[in-house]
């Protein structure tokens, strides 16, 4: 159910009436719909300074979908995303000794991961700014996401093929499917199939995924399982969904400088991310989140969309092959959703191979 169904004032309903068993002594929830709030990222991040937290639910001075709207949460509050469900949580409420509230948020669902940090701005309640939607607003609101992931802003890219690691993906395929310098192919970990596109002219990226401190495709000293860095290709990105583990400088440092060597920060960082709790995302889950926050940020530019197409992801392992660290039913149910809102496209797959893209 909407956050916003049961009508215009029953937040502030709960509020007035529940005040005084709710919350002892000074609070945040008191009059909380007049207080101004800075709401930053945990790394210092401002992802806006005006911040409202309004009586019917709504947020005034922020738009996100995993920030939709609010509601009381125990002594707390929490964030919903627009289809009602909790992202985020007041861990602590504190109060500083200007008279400021702080309220830090965590995820519930990904081990109370610090999530937001909104901090009381004493100036006042009046004009609270809308968000900044252009270019240089939404760069700044992901500023640390998009570091190293400019150029797929600027590049004239049309369409992104993401290739699964999926043996079963058929020879027609690739004998029908052509890449040109609009287009960029995404592979992953230890690409199946490296050597075959290996050769292929167009922009590439290589997503990385970890388990214990290494990165798949990687040996633990470091050494890449194959030439990852010698292929043809028009840009040629390394984008690692996860911090970075020691290991892997000396390898990233040498590599020529025109490699693009993406920091992609952990997954659960990006926006509107969820996963089940105790699983993690895989790295095609991961590209995907990557590639539809470059799309958000191309739509604030002015510049076209890349189109996104995912190529064998069946959402099972070939016959002898399992690890169940990955919710695949999940995945596919989130895939299911963006492509019926026409953020992305699966090609359909039958016992010979994929439909022609």
């Amino acid at each position: 159910m909407s956050a916003f169904s049961a009508g215009e004032d029953w937040l502030a309903a709960i509020l007035g009436q529940k005040n005084e068993e709710r919350v002892n002594g000074p609070s945040p929830l008191r009059a909380i719909e007049t207080r101004v709030w800075r709401l930053q990222r945990p790394d210092g991040t401002v992802r806006s300074d005006r911040v409202m937290l309004c009586g019917n639910g709504s947020i005034a001075g922020y738009k996100h979908a995993n920030e939709a709207a609010w509601a009381p949460h125990g002594e707390g509050i929490a964030f919903l995303a627009a289809d009602g469900r909790i992202t985020s949580v007041a861990q602590d409420i504190s109060q500083d000794d200007s008279g400021a509230w702080r309220i830090a948020m965590v995820h519930p669902f990904l081990q109370y991961k610090p999530a937001h940090l909104l901090i009381e701005q004493l100036q006042g309640a009046a004009d609270v700014a809308a968000p900044d939607h252009s270019a240089a607003g939404q760069q700044n609101a992901h500023g640390d996401l998009i570091v190293g992931s400019e150029h797929f802003l600027q590049a004239p890219l049309q369409r992104a093929v993401l290739v699964a690691n999926n043996r079963d993906i058929g020879a027609a395929w690739f004998e029908a499917v052509s890449f040109g310098p609009a287009d960029l192919l995404v592979q992953f970990n230890q690409p199946f199939y490296f050597d075959r596109l290996r050769g292929v002219k167009c922009h590439k990226l290589h997503v990385f995924n970890a388990k214990m401190g290494r990165f798949w495709g990687f040996d633990d000293d470091g050494a890449p399982q194959k030439e990852f860095h010698a292929q043809d290709a028009q840009s040629l990105t390394f984008l690692f969904a996860n911090n970075r583990p020691a290991p892997l400088t000396a390898y990233l440092e040498g590599l020529p400088a025109d490699i693009h060597r993406t920091s992609f920060h952990p997954v659960q960082d990006m926006p509107d991310f969820f996963y089940p709790a105790g699983k993690w995302p895989s790295a095609g889950y991961a590209a995907v989140t990557f590639l539809r926050l470059v799309n958000e940020l191309r739509r604030a530019r002015g510049d076209g969309e890349i189109s996104i197409k995912l190529v064998g992801f069946t959402g099972r392992y070939p016959a002898g092959g399992a690890w169940n660290g990955h919710d695949f039913a999940f995945e596919q149910a989130q895939y299911e959703a963006w492509e019926a809102a026409g953020l992305m496209e699966r090609l359909e797959r039958d016992d010979i191979g994929l439909t022609h893209i």
